[in-house]
């Protein structure tokens, strides 16, 4: 466990996470931070089925818009995502080729 702001997290604060937030008594809000350089594609298509399940849309704060809870849409922002950008440049990540999007070891 560690301490970033006071706030207890039950992980890394470097990775993936997931924060359920109560606004009110009876509305929600999940916060997803999904971290470029580490393999994503299970933590993301978990991520979409969730948000599926609970019958909602994801919300890009980056684009400011609503995207749909699939990897291929959560994929496709990610590749223009500023993360994205500094994670091809600092050598943390190697850019998929055309026919790498099945050939993937991240698998659930």
């Amino acid at each position: 466990m560690a301490v970033d702001d006071g706030w207890e997290v039950y992980a890394s604060v470097e990775g993936h996470c997931i924060e359920l937030i109560c606004e009110e008594l009876d509305e929600w809000q999940l916060h997803v931070q999904v971290v470029s350089e580490h393999g994503n594609l299970r933590f993301c298509r978990q991520v979409c089925g969730l948000a599926r399940a609970l019958g909602c849309k994801l919300y890009s704060p980056e684009f400011e818009t609503l995207v749909e809870p699939t990897l291929e849409a959560v994929q496709r922002l990610m590749l223009r995502s500023e993360a994205w950008d500094h994670a091809l440049q600092s050598g943390a990540i190697v850019p998929p080729s055309p026919n790498s999007a099945q050939a993937t070891s991240d698998r659930p």
